[in-house]
Formats: C-alpha cells, sequence, structure tokens
C-alpha cells in the first residue's frame, strides 16, 4: 500500500524490506497449516497444489501488469489496483482460520519432544547438506541461464526470456504431479527418482547449444527441479514434530537463501575467469552427489514410505 501512494525512495525502501520479510515468514507457517490440515494419504498433492502459486504468479503477473499499463494505468495505479485482492486474501485468510480453527504452536517443547528431536537430526542435517551443497548451486545455475544464453551461445534475449517464461508453465505441472505422486507411491521412491532424472537431464541442459533440443531438455529439467520442492517440504512436515515444524521448514529455506546467494557469486567468478561450462560443472556434479544424500535420508526417516 506504501508504494502505491509515495515516491520517496527511504519509504520505498521501508515497504519493500516489510514485503520481503512478509514474503519469508509465510512459507514455514503456511506449509504446517497444510501439514496439520491434510492427512498424509493427500498431503503432498495439496504441497504441490500450493508450491504452484509462485510459478502462476510469475507467469501472470507480468501479463497482468502489462495489461493494465497498456489500457493506460501508471505504475501506482497498478499497485493500487493490487490493494483490494490484497484486502481481500486477507480477509478470507482470517475467515478460513476462525472456520477451521488453526492454532499456533506457541509453547516450547518438553523434555519428552526434545529427546524425540535429537532423533530428528541426522535426517535434519542431511536436509540442510542437501539444500545448502546442490539446491543451492542448480538455483543458481538457473539465475545465471539467460546470461548464458544470450552471450554465450549468441540467442536473441527477447526470445531467451520467452522460452523462460513458458518453461515456468511446464514448473506447475512437475509440483503437482510429484506430489499426487508422492502420495500414491511413496515420499522416498519420487523423491529419488526425482533426483536421479533432474541429474541427468540437467547435463544436456549444460551443454547443448542453443537448438530446439535444448528447449526440449530445459522443459524436462523444469519439471523436475519444481518437482523437487513439493515432495521434499513433505518429507520435512511428516518427519518434523508439529512444535518444531515452522522453525525447521524456516531454517532449510534460510539455508537454501543463502546458499543460491553464495553459489551465484562462486559461478559467476569462475564463469568469468574461465568458463561458464566450466562454472556448469559444479551443479552437474553436486546433482549426482545429491542421490546417494537421498538414499541416506531412507534409514532415518520415521516409516518406509
Amino acid at each position: 500500500m506504501l508504494i502505491s501512494f509515495f515516491t520517496d525512495y527511504l519509504i520505498l525502501a521501508i515497504a519493500q524490506i516489510i514485503i520481503g520479510v512478509s514474503c519469508g515468514i509465510y512459507p514455514p507457517a503456511g506449509l504446517s497449516i497444510l501439514s496439520d490440515l491434510f492427512s498424509s494419504n493427500n498431503r503432498g498433492k495439496f504441497v504441490g497444489i500450493h508450491e504452484t502459486s509462485v510459478p502462476t504468479a510469475m507467469t501472470a503477473g507480468p501479463v497482468f501488469v502489462g495489461l493494465l499499463l497498456n489500457f493506460g494505468f501508471y505504475w501506482n495505479m497498478v499497485f493500487q489496483f493490487c490493494i483490494l485482492p490484497s484486502i481481500m486474501l486477507l480477509a478470507c485468510q482470517i475467515t478460513f482460520f476462525k472456520i477451521k480453527n488453526i492454532e499456533s504452536f506457541d509453547k516450547k517443547p518438553n523434555d519428552q519432544v526434545k529427546l524425540k528431536l535429537s532423533s530428528q537430526m541426522p535426517f535434519f542435517l542431511i536436509i540442510l547438506i542437501i539444500v545448502y551443497v546442490f539446491r543451492g548451486s542448480v538455483n543458481a545455475q538457473v539465475s545465471l541461464l539467460p546470461i548464458y544464453w544470450v552471450f554465450e551461445l549468441s540467442a536473441d534475449a527477447s526470445f531467451s526470456a520467452l522460452i523462460l517464461g513458458i518453461m515456468r508453465i511446464f514448473s506447475i505441472l512437475g509440483q503437482v504431479v510429484a506430489g499426487y505422486l508422492s502420495d500414491v507411491y511413496g515420499r522416498f521412491r519420487i523423491f529419488l527418482a526425482i533426483q536421479i532424472l533432474l541429474a541427468l537431464s540437467l547435463v544436456p541442459t549444460s551443454y547443448l547449444p542453443f537448438s530446439p533440443l535444448l528447449f526440449a531438455s530445459y522443459a524436462i529439467f523444469s519439471i523436475l527441479y519444481n518437482a523437487f520442492m513439493p515432495v521434499m517440504f513433505t518429507i520435512i512436515s511428516e518427519q518434523l514434530f508439529p512444535e518444531e515444524r515452522p522453525k525447521n521448514i524456516s531454517i532449510v529455506m534460510s539455508i537454501g537463501g543463502i546458499s543460491t546467494i553464495v553459489h551465484t557469486i562462486i559461478l559467476t567468478l569462475v564463469a568469468e575467469s574461465y568458463s561458464f561450462k566450466l562454472a556448469w560443472l559444479y551443479p552437474v556434479i553436486t546433482s549426482f552427489l545429491a542421490v546417494p544424500l537421498i538414499m541416506l535420508l531412507k534409514g532415518n526417516l520415521k516409516n518406509s514410505f
């Protein structure tokens, strides 16, 4: 709301910080609530649907804003136009929480829960390693791919942007399907299958020339890349106790964000000093190394999944 009515840079900066903090607070709480609302028989499906909100918004948002600008709206009018839907969404959330009688876990875990939490540490540490080493490096590569396509493969910038935009549709498909399949065939099996196929698809995505074959491999990679998160979040939600679930999910997401920044810097430095192809070796190697780490998870799960 502040963004739509003010032009002072300080106020806009404060508003952006508030937006960033709010966006960071939501996912751990939202995923924890979903885990409380739905049984394990269909939890993966609904987590997958929940995760589609980001690529859906990133696909529809620019189109919607572009249409408003074409119809004569100014930027501040566009932001003001979004105030009413935001207020309606807040009202729906409050109403939903009252209907479902959702209570937050504001009590500290007792000694028995703390003892159980200590048994979860091997599982949690493996997840953190996977997120930091593998997911962070692949996130960094995905953020650098447009630059690689344009400056290394001499691709047209607008066409590259179009391809990347279309690929977001595939990411939506991957999230919903992966969540559903994990409900039907088991979390561990689907999680492991996703990682193996993702590692294999990352090789042609990293080294093929700019061609239809690259688009096909990147489409497969996009599906698997986005299918990874709903299944992982569902596994975390089911393995961690409700008292600790929001905090630990926030730790995982924070580690992933920090890792993405660190690996983006590393890959950029390697690409500038040597080449992109050499830089891509790191995420390719870590994607294959993540496979045995995921296999280690099986012995630390509460059940076989």
